[in-house]
């Protein structure tokens, strides 16, 4: 009798809501500074912070995955698949290229409610996010037990997940800033300090960021 198979599934809605609710957020900020005069340095601080957490919140968005993790016993294999909004990546990982399964703590109790990720490690040194996650360590323990007892590994800490590849998002964002300061210059008049206050900077660098992401989401191949 074949060895039924059993599969880990991310937790897509929860993220998507937290980076929603990050999003938002940064616009809240934006909206209430947005009559800064110029030379006020710390509302204009204020704004541009505003800026950060809605890119944040827009790329959680935009390189949003659903991962489903297929544990083939019989095949003694984990079947990964990372369905994305443009198509989707598959891979095939036997069981002994498998170094461990991680629990890996983001955050702590002093800077707010920490969440417990669900990694796998491969002896080759990569690592595989699997998008499960919880609050509750416990919850995300028994999930890690269950796998490691199947795989044969041990089950321990791990290094804390880049989110949205944080190598890309930078860029992105260098990209969109380069962008407004490029158009300012040709359509506008030379670079000054003005340049950065009024509502059209905010919204021109969340625009071409979050353009520059997409592109760099849909092109990019992992």
């Amino acid at each position: 009798m074949a060895t039924p198979s059993w599969q880990i599934t991310s937790n897509s809605s929860k993220s998507f809501v937290l980076a929603v609710g990050t999003f938002a957020v940064g616009l809240v900020f934006i909206w209430l500074t947005r009559h800064v005069p110029v030379g006020d340095t710390n509302a204009l601080a204020a704004r541009w912070l505003g800026v950060m957490l809605s890119a944040v919140g827009l790329a959680g968005v935009i390189w949003g995955e659903e991962i489903v993790v297929t544990v083939d016993a019989g095949q003694r294999c984990l079947r990964i698949e990372s369905r994305r909004r443009v198509g989707h990546v598959s891979v095939v990982v036997p069981f002994a290229e498998i170094e461990s399964v991680n629990v890996v703590r983001i955050g702590t109790r002093s800077d707010g409610t920490p969440s417990f990720w669900l990694q796998i490690a491969r002896k080759d040194g990569k690592t595989f996010a699997t998008g499960r996650w919880s609050t509750s360590e416990l919850e995300i323990a028994r999930v890690a037990d269950r796998l490691a007892g199947e795989i044969g590994c041990e089950r321990q800490g791990g290094e804390p997940p880049a989110p949205a590849s944080v190598g890309r998002v930078a860029g992105a964002v260098v990209a969109a800033v380069a962008l407004y300061a490029a158009w300012y210059r040709f359509t506008v008049g030379p670079w000054c300090e003005a340049m950065w206050y009024g509502t059209l900077p905010p919204v021109f660098v969340l625009a071409a960021f979050g353009v520059v992401l997409a592109i760099v989401r849909r092109t990019w191949r992992d």
